[in-house]
């Protein structure tokens, strides 16, 4: 128990040290020995615990969307009717959280462009659409749940990689509603229910505490 504390500790160390880096310096010109040395960690901890940066990122990644899927699960424990527009609101506030905020927009643009978190965002998506089908019962094809999750996820990285470009002229609210409203459509929802999904996600997403929701630091 005690080696698996200790563990636990250090892994703690090091994101808690790659957060700090990755804030301050991006990801790209963050180094897994500046990581080490912040951490105060021996350089083969890092490859021990998870083998690369890129692993690291990721384990950020799956932390944040861990946290803010529990902070939506305190505000409405028991609200399972309206599933669309809660995972809506939950990437309503994934969005709102990484692109409001400068230093978080650069670490996850750069994140974008290199492709490294596709397939866990792939993964998550799909895994938010079966749990939506179990209750609304629309698409009667598993194969199709996945190719829409797929759809979503490469959907959405062009569209914030355009954004990133400026090649697309959108206001930030205007993005992350066509951003998020692609779950309704691909569920076969009319153009006026996806609007009104739209306003929902937004009223869940204004009661959820983001107080303590920080990608980075």
């Amino acid at each position: 128990m005690g080696r698996y504390r200790k563990g636990l500790k250090t892994k703690n160390k090091i994101i808690q040290a790659s957060k700090s880096l990755f804030y301050f310096n991006g990801y790209r010109k963050t180094t897994v020995q500046g990581i080490a040395d912040l951490a105060d960690v021996n350089l083969g901890l890092i490859s021990y615990y998870f083998k690369s940066k890129d692993n690291i990122a990721k384990s950020i990644f799956i932390g944040f969307l861990k946290e803010i899927e529990q902070e939506v699960k305190n505000t409405y424990p028991d609200n399972d009717k309206d599933i669309i527009q809660l995972y809506m609101a939950k990437e309503r506030i994934f969005f709102e959280i990484i692109l409001t905020q400068e230093n978080y927009q650069r670490f996850f643009r750069e994140i974008i462009n290199s492709n490294m978190i596709f397939n866990l965002i792939e993964d998550y998506v799909e895994k938010n659409y079966n749990l939506i089908n179990e209750k609304v019962k629309r698409i009667n094809n598993k194969n199709l749940i996945t190719a829409f999750a797929a759809l979503e996820t490469g959907g959405r990285y062009n569209i914030l990689r355009k954004y990133f470009r400026n090649t697309i002229d959108l206001e930030l609210d205007g993005l992350i509603d066509i951003l998020i409203g692609c779950t309704p459509r691909l569920f076969g929802y009319s153009n006026e229910d996806v609007s009104r999904f739209i306003e929902e996600s937004k009223t869940y997403a204004e009661d959820v505490n983001k107080k303590n929701l920080k990608l980075l630091i």
